[in-house]
């Protein structure tokens, strides 16, 4: 049945923006209630197309309330350009080349963009609660995966209320959208990276949207918003002493005593916590005398079975920065080799070499082996967080101070470039460029101011 429309409109004046790839010319106008907008390529096309919304009103036409078109009784219906028309096209063509902690992010940022320019307080929604329409969206919409269980009936809701496609071209709206990146699901600010992550996204999403067709030019393009300021080095506050760090593996041995060797890894090599947890027995050297060494090859990454080919939750990944077949070698000191040598004497690896498995069930309940899944990032953060009530002090627990596991790789690079070791050689071993090691942890190398005004005091 045709919808009979309204012809309560109202059509505003032509903004023109002027962006990198030329002009765009935006017309706004209003049906009962709903805004439509439309960017246009010429003034003569913009020009022409507000002519014909404006005949169309003297004619007495009614206007259809979903496209924001006049309805003309000759004509069959014309179909609408939902929002979601170029953002599932866009999902489908990101999707088979994109990593899976990529596609879990380009879902995050859309759902973001999604209620930016929905206005779910209608009543239509009144009976989903804001979590069932987040997963509707993540999990009906944005993925490709074995994705977990949604409300369809939400997601049919959602895209049933869309905007049109055409919302995309509106800088009003764009703005609104960037205004919404910038802060979380509870209105407090978002991290920096994140920010600028979703930015990313939603630039991409608005030039597919030109190259389709949908719109005319990317509205971001002509938006002069300055983006956060995302904070490159490592705040020193985070780096503990090699004393605090020792106790720190001895507050993971009373309580996790199979993950010492996993936090070992990062304390005394610097490995990433993806780095460690994808360690096997066949990667070890590990001598009765001198250093040892750590073979890297690829990451376990966590995502979740949303967002991976195979519908596991962790992802085989290369290493940061390194492509497919590229390994890096790092040292271990006497203690480390210690570690992992009492690891593998006493904990059982994995079918496939992996140090690190998960070797207890529900409820705590001792597994047999064989441990074929890798220890979960729930179980180590629970390991790391007893282990910091442990070893630190109620104040230093509160604090910043090695507040996560990553802080222990932040500890040992610092550890390595105050003890002199060139940073060409510290940066090979973990896996940086000099010139962003240098970046990251300007802010932690001890004596450098000592020597400068020592330097300056012979003037």
């Amino acid at each position: 049945m045709r919808d009979i429309g309204s012809h309560k409109v109202k059509v505003w004046g032509i903004q023109q923006y002027q962006g990198t790839r030329g002009s765009s010319y935006r017309l706004r106008w209003i049906v009962d209630g709903t805004t439509f907008t439309r960017s246009l390529g010429s003034r003569k096309h913009a020009d022409s197309f507000r002519s014909e919304l404006l005949v169309a009103i003297r004619q007495g036409l009614a206007f259809d309330g979903r496209t924001g078109l006049p309805i003309d009784p000759s004509r069959p219906a014309v179909e609408r350009l939902s929002w979601f028309d170029p953002t599932d096209q866009y999902v489908d063509l990101k999707w088979p080349g994109a990593s899976a902690r990529h596609r879990k992010g380009i879902a995050e940022a859309l759902v973001n963009v999604t209620f930016a320019l929905m206005d779910t307080s209608h009543r239509q929604f009144a009976e989903y609660e804001r979590q069932e329409l987040v997963a509707a969206l993540t999990f009906g919409a944005f993925s490709r995966g074995k994705a977990p269980d949604y409300d369809a009936e939400a997601l049919a809701t959602l895209r049933a209320s869309a905007p049109d496609a055409s919302v995309l071209g509106d800088g009003v709206a764009i703005r609104k959208v960037l205004n919404a990146l910038a802060l979380k699901q509870d209105g407090t600010p978002a991290a920096e990276a994140t920010v600028i992550r979703k930015r990313a996204t939603l630039h991409n999403l608005l030039q597919f949207a030109v190259d389709a067709g949908v719109i005319t030019a990317n509205p971001l393009k002509t938006i002069k918003r300055s983006g956060p300021r995302i904070r490159t080095t490592v705040d020193p506050r985070v780096v503990i002493n090699q004393k605090q760090g020792k106790a720190l593996l001895a507050g993971v041995k009373a309580d996790h005593p199979h993950l010492r060797a996993y936090f070992a890894l990062m304390l005394f090599a610097g490995l990433r916590p993806a780095e460690a947890r994808n360690v096997r027995r066949r990667d070890l050297e590990l001598p009765d005398e001198g250093w040892g060494w750590v073979l890297l090859h690829s990451t376990a990454q966590v995502s979740g079975s949303a967002w991976t080919n195979d519908g596991q939750a962790t992802e085989q990944r290369p290493l940061k920065h390194r492509s497919q077949s590229e390994t890096r070698r790092v040292p271990l000191n006497k203690r480390a080799v210690k570690i992992l040598r009492t690891h593998l004497d006493t904990y059982p690896c994995g079918p496939d070499g992996h140090l690190f498995v998960s070797r207890t069930g529900k409820a705590g309940k001792p597994l047999s082996p064989p441990y074929t899944s890798l220890v979960s990032v729930e179980t180590i953060g629970r390991a790391w967080s007893r282990a910091r009530i442990t070893a630190l002090s109620p104040e230093q627990v509160d604090s910043v101070l090695a507040r996560r596991p990553y802080d222990l790789r932040h500890a040992r690079l610092t550890w390595w470039l105050n003890a002199g070791v060139p940073p060409t050689q510290v940066a090979m071993w973990a896996g940086h460029s000099v010139r962003v090691l240098l970046d990251v942890y300007a802010g932690c190398v001890d004596g450098g101011e000592k020597q400068a005004l020592s330097l300056l005091s012979r003037d």
